[in-house]
């Protein structure tokens, strides 16, 4: 399911994820770091046929690297038998986590009003336990702006421990989280992708605190304007929200694993890759005592989420412009936007508006303005799941330009300034 040495980790706080290397294991480059998130109601196995396809993207092309030390690009080329050739990229460390009430981190998040910022204390969470979290001075960054969950009643350690896998290759082995790990590098550059309300996620961790990650890439995320975000909050206290209410009647148990394997295929999965399908399979189900197979992500939990839409993106940018002029030298340039043309999806619940939504209402509201990048080939929302080759390259396109010369995408004021003192 996951690529070879893949490692099962869980945080001090109970948040579980999956984090691994590919390739470079003959190049002395600075790794770059990439890390993902789920959407909704799913789990990390989302990203295991994804990384997968990365891992053999990165094999193909260590494998035509010729002497010089120039290597030829992973992505597919129509213009000639041979792609042109680009300097050698370090290896990828990634990281791929579990939100609260998802996947291995069965601990619920708080009050909807609340749970877009709790899932983006997971994250920091995460990247702190691995030493990825730089000290950005925003919030979650230094243990002081920590939200202290774990002292909540009901919010202790999610779930119990991962048990320890297969050691088989392409299989997990389970460990512990370092309780003391280094800081992060400042030659280590840091991709963030995340699928639907991971992206959402990201895009807060992101405004939040400028320079959290080089680069953060966002894929149908749900975010809203202010006026929305507001009809949102009160069609969720009336329980008049469609969507809420439809997530709340999800299915969530099966008899057998049989039962469920063939309703996830001949419904919500009959378009998914293979791969994808068996990991969500083993990630997003509970196996029962007598047999039967229960949703790990229970549907009342995506519902109470779906009843309130987080903070709306006019308001994250207005933080992320504040903070982002003092930290960073450049806000141009630090998101991508991946919409799919063949999406019914829309964060209005108007099948198919998602185009003009985003176009209209979202793209101006990044801060620095934001890059678009649109999936053809028949790619839906669901296209981690469906297509993970497709995405696959997109990772690698945006971990080349991060890569190349293996150095930080992002300078702070403070750091520019040093750089520019005589010696």
């Amino acid at each position: 399911m996951w690529p070879p040495l893949t490692q099962l980790r869980r945080t001090a706080s109970g948040v579980a994820y999956a984090t691994g290397r590919l390739g470079g294991s003959d190049c002395t480059a600075a790794a770059t770091r990439v890390l993902l998130t789920h959407g909704a109601g799913f789990s990390k196995e989302c990203w295991a046929a994804t990384l997968s396809e990365v891992r053999a993207l990165g094999v193909r092309v260590n494998a035509k690297a010729p002497a010089s030390g120039t290597v030829v690009s992973p992505l597919p080329t129509e213009a000639a038998d041979e792609p042109p050739a680009r300097p050698r990229p370090g290896p990828i460390e990634w990281i791929a986590l579990d939100f609260s009430g998802h996947g291995d981190s069965a601990e619920q998040p708080p009050l909807p009003a609340t749970w877009d910022a709790y899932l983006a204390d997971n994250v920091r969470d995460v990247m702190r336990a691995e030493g990825w979290l730089r000290n950005t001075g925003g919030p979650g960054s230094t243990d002081e702006h920590r939200h202290d969950h774990d002292q909540d009643p009901g919010h202790g350690p999610s779930g119990p421990p991962i048990e320890q896998a297969s050691e088989s290759p392409g299989r997990s082995s389970s460990a512990s989280s370092p309780t003391s790990p280094p800081g992060v590098p400042d030659d280590v550059a840091i991709l963030a992708v995340g699928h639907s309300m991971g992206g959402s996620v990201l895009a807060a961790v992101e405004m939040h605190a400028p320079g959290t990650f080089d680069h953060t890439v966002v894929i149908e995320p749900p975010l809203f304007p202010r006026w929305m975000a507001t009809i949102a909050r009160w069609l969720g206290s009336t329980r008049l929200n469609l969507l809420a209410n439809a997530a709340a009647r999800r299915r969530a148990v099966w008899p057998s694993q049989d039962a469920a394997v063939h309703h996830v295929a001949t419904r919500a999965g009959a378009g998914w890759d293979p791969r994808a399908r068996e990991a969500w399979m083993l990630g997003g189900f509970r196996a029962g005592p007598g047999g039967e197979l229960s949703l790990k992500c229970h549907p009342e939990t995506e519902a109470r989420m779906l009843r309130c839409l987080g903070t709306p993106l006019p308001a994250l940018a207005e933080t992320y412009t504040e903070r982002a002029s003092a930290e960073l030298t450049s806000m141009r340039d630090r998101f991508t936007l991946v919409l799919c043309a063949a999406s019914s999806f829309s964060p209005m619940g108007i099948p198919h508006s998602g185009l003009r939504y985003y176009r209209h209402f979202i793209v101006p509201a990044f801060p620095g303005g934001v890059r678009q990048t649109l999936l053809g080939g028949g790619a839906t929302h669901m296209v981690p799941l469906e297509q993970p080759s497709v995405l696959a390259n997109l990772i690698v396109d945006e971990w080349l330009p991060l890569a190349d010369g293996g150095h930080r995408a992002v300078t702070s004021t403070r750091e520019a300034a040093e750089a520019a003192q005589p010696s």
